[in-house]
C-alpha cells in the first residue's frame, strides 16, 4: 500500500513527493534504491538494502512501513524504513536498519530532503505513541537527520554508547596499537598451539560459494557460545535464524563480505564476518569455538584481521560496528558517537 503526504513550505517540498509505503512486499520492494541511497549518503552496511529487505522479510509478527522523499526526477531522497513490533507489552515501532547494537540509518542527502522527512514521519512516530506504543530510533549517527527527526517530534537526542573504530596512524603494525597485555596473550596462544602441534591456519573468503560452505559452521559456533554462557541462542528462535541467514546471504550478494576463519588443525575454531567498504573494514560479527577456547583463536583471528586492514593501502579504519562492550575489543583509538530517539520521551 502506498498513500502519498502533502510535503509543505519550501519550493523544494513543492517539488518533492512524500510518500507512506506500507506492508512487506512494497518496502521490501524499495532496496535497491535504498541502497543507492545509503551509499550516496556513506552509511554503512548495516543500512543498506540487503539488510533492510532481510529485516523486513522475516517472520515475526511485525508490520513494515516506511517515509520516503523523492525529489522532481523521481529519485530517492531520503527514507526511514520501520518496523511495527507486536510485543506482549504492546507495539514497539524501530528502524529496520540496524539492530543488535549496530548503527540504523536515516539516509537524506541534503538538508531540505532530511526536514522533509522528518516532517513527514513524526506525525507518524506520535501517534503510535500516543496510542501507547513504544519507538525506539537508533542508534543513528549524531546527524543533520536525527535533529530534524528531534525538532519535528519536540523530543531530544539521548546519547548512547559510541562505536569505536581503529584507524591507522603512522604505524601499519598492529603491535603498535596494543597493550603490552594483549600482545603477550596473541604470543602465549600461538605458542601454546605449536608446543601442542596444531597448525594455526587463517584464510579470507569473498567467494559467495565458500562461504556459503562456511555457514553451517559459522551457525554452530555461533550457538556454542551463547551456549556456553547459558544463553539460548537468537538462532534457537526460528526467526532470529531467518533473519541471520537471509542478513549474511543478501550482503554476501552484494559483493561486500569477507569471512576470515581461523583453523586449528582441521577443525574451524573461530571465524569473523567483515564488511568491505573501503576506506573502511566493518566487522560485522565473530564467534570462537568453546573447545578450542585454550587458544584463544577469537583473539589470534582478530589480530589477523586487524593486521590484515594495517597492511592495506585502500583500507584507512576498522569499525568495530557496535559500542557492546568495548572493554573487550582488541584496539582502539577513535570512537563515533551515536544518539537515539525514544517515545514517550523517558521520564513522561
Amino acid at each position: 500500500m502506498t498513500a502519498t503526504l502533502e510535503p509543505t513550505g519550501s519550493l523544494l517540498a513543492r517539488e518533492s513527493e512524500v510518500r507512506l509505503v506500507a506492508g512487506a512486499a512494497d518496502v521490501s520492494a524499495l532496496a535497491a534504491e535504498l541502497e543507492a541511497l545509503r551509499t550516496a549518503c556513506d552509511l554503512p552496511a548495516s543500512a543498506s538494502g540487503a539488510w533492510v529487505r532481510a529485516a523486513v522479510l522475516t517472520a515475526e509478527p511485525q508490520e513494515p512501513w516506511a517515509v520516503v522523499v523523492r525529489g522532481a526526477t523521481g529519485r530517492l531522497d531520503a527514507a526511514a524504513v520501520l518496523l511495527d513490533r507486536a510485543t506482549s507489552e504492546g507495539t514497539r515501532t524501530v528502524l529496520a536498519s540496524g539492530g543488535d547494537g549496530h548503527r540504523a540509518g536515516l539516509p537524506a542527502v541534503d538538508g531540505p530532503s532530511a526536514a522533509l522527512l522528518a516532517d513527514a514521519l513524526a506525525p507518524e512516530l506520535l501517534l503510535r505513541a500516543a496510542a501507547g506504543g513504544e519507538v525506539v530510533l537508533g542508534p543513528v549517527t549524531d546527524d543533520e537527520v536525527a535533529r530534524e527527526l528531534s525538532r519535528a517530534t519536540g523530543v531530544p537526542l539521548t546519547a548512547v554508547d559510541p562505536v569505536p573504530a581503529l584507524r591507522r596512524d603512522a604505524s601499519n603494525d598492529l603491535r603498535d596499537y596494543l597493550s603490552h597485555g594483549l600482545r603477550k596473550t596473541l604470543r602465549k596462544s600461538a605458542n601454546r598451539a605449536d608446543s601442542d602441534g596444531l597448525a594455526v591456519r587463517t584464510a579470507f573468503e569473498t567467494s559467495p560459494a565458500a562461504i556459503e560452505a562456511l555457514l553451517p559452521q559459522m551457525e554452530a559456533a555461533y550457538r556454542d557460545r551463547d551456549h556456553q554462557h547459558g544463553l539460548r541462542s537468537v538462532l534457537d528462535d526460528p526467526a532470529g535464524l531467518a533473519l541471520w541467514r537471509a542478513r549474511l546471504t543478501g550482503l554476501v550478494a552484494s559483493g561486500v563480505v569477507e569471512v576470515a576463519t581461523l583453523h586449528l588443525g582441521d577443525a574451524l575454531a573461530a571465524y569473523v564476518v567483515g564488511l568491505l567498504e573501503p576506506p573502511a573494514y566493518r566487522v560485522l560479527e565473530g564467534r570462537f569455538v568453546t573447545e578450542w577456547a585454550r587458544y584463544s583463536p577469537g583473539r589470534l583471528l582478530e589480530a589477523a584481521v586487524a593486521q590484515r586492514v594495517l597492511s592495506t593501502p585502500q583500507l584507512e579504519l576498522l569499525d568495530w560496528m557496535t559500542g557492546v562492550a568495548p572493554e573487550t575489543l582488541l584496539a582502539a583509538n577513535e570512537s563515533a558517537p551515536l544518539v537515539e530517539l525514544r517515545l514517550p520521551e523517558p521520564g513522561r
